[in-house]
């Protein structure tokens, strides 16, 4: 019997979720129609490694151990499978299981969606939408690692796969490129701070057919804002600095051919102090080069962009920014032209202590942006117009995920083949 199909009776063969939290049904095949997905789970947990007090060593990112459960939407908002994939699914071959922790690509391939499993020694799994087969798989290290790590982000060039690679314990990270079936590692990147210091790798965006834009994040002092430009052709990496910011983890491609830029700062600072904002990058220049846009203008004056940047029309970008309780301004999701002052914040909220970050990620597709939060579900925006004259009308929010209570944390736009 075939891998593909194997796979594909797994997926229908398991209950979607722990009886506790829902009724005892198979798993729901990939239903016609699905074009967003939302993962929803509880506030990540970990368990402590047994060491000495403050000098842990903490080999898994948060969550690894949290249940996790992925819903499937149409473009309407229609609740179409509320557990499609959950911690308890299980494939051919799997070494794992979803979890808290993991990440969805920031952008999958169409007709299909791209898994990020948390714990390094997990893959990064694809599954095709069209009967929830699994299409690949990612090992992301040669042999079973001493210390966990995590794939960051991941983008299909043609026949191959270039991922992003953080690395547990000491942190610093890598480019790593597969061949498209998953099954090899063809090169493995190195990224080098000037002074020799540790370098996190973020998202990915295409430049070209042969160039891609990798965030990064400088950890060690001194802090600076840089991303690095990856040619497949040459294997070359290209660090292209970011004057006044730190923390450049995201990068994204605008409709209007530009590659936007968002910087976090140092996030030990009250957000109005951080050297966060958002840049776009001049990639088609001989010497590549960034312009800052926006950084502690009227709309950043007390908030801090912090990550999830999503492009949506001409020079908009929207994002979840920080905010400061001391001065009541909650964490929120924010649209800003990089081409002028407009800006919109769309909604706020706050964290009571119980379910941790109130905002979550979000994503454009179809005209509609749709953002998870934890006390208004997945709230949608019509987004029209152009130019400065965007408007952000609100819809209803997409029907509640399922028979649980688990806050939605992310959602992804799916693409049609």
């Amino acid at each position: 019997m075939g891998r593909r199909l194997l796979a594909l009776l797994a997926l229908l063969s398991l209950p979607a979720c722990d009886a506790s939290l829902c009724p005892a049904d198979r798993l729901s095949p990939v239903p016609a129609g699905a074009r967003w997905i939302v993962r929803a789970n509880d506030r990540p947990t970990f368990t402590p490694p047994p060491e000495i007090p403050g000098e842990e060593t903490f080999a898994d990112p948060a969550g690894t151990e949290t249940y996790a459960g992925y819903a499937l939407y149409d473009e309407a908002g229609a609740l179409l499978a509320p557990r499609w994939l959950d911690s308890l699914t299980r494939w051919e071959g799997a070494t794992g299981a979803v979890s808290a922790a993991d990440r969805l690509a920031s952008a999958s391939p169409a007709g299909q969606v791209q898994l990020l499993l948390a714990e390094g020694r997990r893959p990064a799994v694809t599954f095709t939408l069209a009967d929830g087969a699994v299409e690949s798989e990612l090992a992301p290290h040669l042999a079973p690692p001493e210390a966990a790590g995590q794939l960051v982000d991941a983008a299909r060039a043609g026949d191959r796969v270039l991922a992003t690679r953080r690395r547990w314990p000491g942190g610093g990270g890598d480019v790593v490129l597969f061949d498209v079936s998953g099954a090899r590692i063809l090169e493995v990147l190195p990224l080098r701070a000037p002074a020799g210091g540790v370098v996190e790798p973020g998202r990915i965006a295409r430049l070209d057919d042969a160039r891609f834009a990798i965030g990064l994040d400088y950890v060690e002092p001194p802090a600076r804002g840089a991303i690095a430009i990856v040619d497949l052709d040459t294997l070359a990496v290209t660090r292209v600095d970011v004057p006044g910011l730190t923390g450049c983890l995201e990068v994204a491609p605008t409709p209007a051919g530009a590659v936007a830029v968002l910087c976090r700062g140092a996030l030990d600072a009250p957000p109005g102090e951080r050297d966060a904002g958002l840049a776009v990058l001049r990639a088609e220049d001989e010497v590549p080069s960034v312009e800052v846009r926006r950084a502690r203008d009227a709309a950043l004056s007390r908030r801090a962009p912090v990550e999830r940047l999503v492009p949506l029309v001409d020079g908009w970008v929207a994002a979840r920014v920080a905010g400061d309780p001391a001065t009541g301004d909650g964490d929120a999701v924010l649209a800003l032209d990089l081409d002028s002052d407009a800006a919109a914040l769309l909604t706020q909220g706050f964290d009571d202590g119980r379910f941790g970050a109130p905002i979550g990620g979000g994503d454009f597709g179809a005209g509609e942006l749709w953002w998870a939060t934890v006390g208004g579900g997945v709230l949608r925006w019509r987004v029209e117009g152009s130019g400065r004259e965007v408007t952000f009308t609100a819809l209803p929010p997409a029907a509640p995920h399922g028979c649980d209570v688990t806050p939605p944390r992310d959602v992804r736009y799916l693409p049609s083949p």
